[in-house]
């Protein structure tokens, strides 16, 4: 899901929109059908949308530039109880463009799948009592932070709030407040990779800054006192996992990474690497699959190799597709193939390893899963990494 230039990006967006012309109507919309998996914790899930117009921070995907660096944050979280007004699950320009880049159907039908797709959670319901761990979720580069719905569904479902950034100028687009549509930039437009690694990580950093204030005061009276900010994981797809990792390089109030097929780069990628407790969930002959974080990795760790997977099995696709239906055959000639682990067994085995980790290293609880019992799970591939276990 990448995108060459400022070019494209525009040839794209005019070409999506004449397409949803042609085949949404806006009045008599198709009444959904597609209603994303049940989490499976016990609490119920609510979320809430946040924008930070980072007036106080450079961008630096602009170099030279004093500017802001905006960003746009879903929140996941333990709901007090089940709502009706479930959110869209991508906004309309985003799941345009996403109609016209994917190849796995035909844009109009998969813009009509976008569409149609019903999260869970329940728009700005009252949060569970009590205080909730957190875990940031990053997307990969090219995506979006609703591309992962069903895996921070089932984690706030589980007792935690999960927060899940789009990376300006790295996802592949971001609806600002004021309506506009900020792009994805690549190649010249964009700094060097380990940059962005860089600023994605900072990204991070940036909004627990901004949840310690949300904590202590939220404006809109819903997180207050409910976030747990001594106990904060983070995890990520692809670029986000590297950004994941590369937070607790420098910001302590981070406790434990996950990286789910993350790009093996930046000082995690270093000595002495990462001391915090890490977990890396790689995809079946992954080309991220590399050893330089757990060779340099100086905290407990472990290494999880699903079999069946591929980079984009860490994503909604497996789920989308499964859900709307789409030709297997054609799915499987994509440049993105989503795997052959049947889709819900996919995210049945990634989160449980998920969810054992953040238990064990987040609330203490301990994990025969983690301890090398995986025998339910016989696509995972486990093994220890790092220097203490």
């Amino acid at each position: 899901m990448k995108l060459s230039s400022r070019v494209l990006l525009a040839a794209v967006l005019t070409a999506s929109f004449l397409s949803a012309c042609d085949t949404v109507d806006p009045i008599n919309p198709e009444p959904s059908d597609l209603v994303l998996p049940s989490p499976s914790g016990s609490w119920s899930v609510g979320t809430t949308v946040r924008y930070f117009p980072g007036t106080d921070r450079d961008d630096g995907y602009t170099p030279g530039v004093v500017d802001a660096r905006p960003l746009m944050v879903q929140i996941w979280y333990p709901a007090a109880i089940a709502s009706a007004a479930a959110t869209e699950y991508m906004e309309t320009e985003v799941a345009q463009l996403f109609a016209a880049t994917q190849d796995y159907m035909d844009p109009v039908e998969a813009l009509d799948m976008m569409q149609r797709i019903e999260p869970r959670a329940g728009e700005n319901a009252a949060v569970s009592p009590g205080r909730w761990p957190v875990v940031f979720f990053s997307h990969g580069l090219g995506g979006v932070r609703t591309l992962y719905t069903t895996f921070v569904e089932d984690l706030a479902s589980r007792g935690y709030v999960v927060v899940g950034i789009d990376h300006t100028f790295g996802a592949l687009g971001t609806v600002l407040p004021d309506g506009r549509l900020l792009g994805i930039r690549t190649g010249a437009l964009a700094p060097p990779f380990e940059q962005v690694v860089r600023i994605w990580a900072e990204d991070q950093a940036y909004v627990l800054d901004r949840l310690e204030e949300i904590d202590a005061a939220d404006p809109r009276g819903l997180l207050t006192n409910r976030l747990d900010l001594t106990r904060v994981g983070a995890a990520g797809h692809s670029t986000g996992g590297s950004a994941s990792m590369e937070v607790h390089t420098f910001d302590a109030r981070f406790d434990a990474v996950a990286s789910l097929d993350g790009v093996q780069v930046g000082a995690a990628a270093r000595e002495p690497g990462l001391q915090d407790p890490t977990l890396l969930l790689v995809a079946q002959d992954s080309e991220f699959g590399g050893t330089e974080v757990q060779t340099a990795l100086d905290g407990p760790g472990y290494r999880v190799t699903i079999a069946g997977t591929s980079h984009y099995s860490f994503t909604d696709l497996p789920i989308l597709l499964d859900l709307a239906g789409a030709d297997r055959a054609r799915a499987l000639a994509s440049t993105r193939p989503p795997g052959t682990i049947g889709a819900a067994r996919n995210l049945a085995v990634q989160m449980a390893f998920l969810a054992a980790f953040f238990d064990r290293h987040l609330k203490d609880v301990p994990s025969n899963l983690l301890g090398g019992a995986t025998g339910a799970y016989p696509e995972a591939a486990f093994q220890r990494i790092g220097a203490t276990n």
